[in-house]
């Protein structure tokens, strides 16, 4: 019943004995947190959002929480359309 258990249910041997071994010591196994994917965003919502960061005083925490996109997206974005000089500099159109 062992060796067939993990395979049926697709679950490495390994991990399945950790797991045992922190439920036996009265502890609950931990999750791993995984990074989402991004959300697509078109080249006018982008504009639009290093407009509103810009606009904002560079606060990037807050244009993150208010688009739902990360911070370094944001920051990236912004520091991107300042050395472009605006969205027709060529740094800037390598983005899209």
């Amino acid at each position: 019943m062992r060796a067939k258990f993990p395979f049926l249910h697709n679950i490495l041997d390994t991990l399945l004995r950790n797991w045992v071994i922190l439920y036996n010591n009265g502890k609950e196994p931990v999750r791993k947190w995984v990074r989402k994917m991004g959300r697509k965003v078109s080249y006018d919502e982008k504009i639009g959002i290093v407009k509103w960061v810009l606009k904002h005083n560079h606060d990037y925490k807050q244009a993150a929480q208010k688009f739902d996109i990360t911070y370094s997206r944001a920051y990236a974005w912004t520091q991107k359309y300042e050395q472009a000089n605006g969205p027709k500099g060529p740094a800037w159109q390598d983005q899209g």
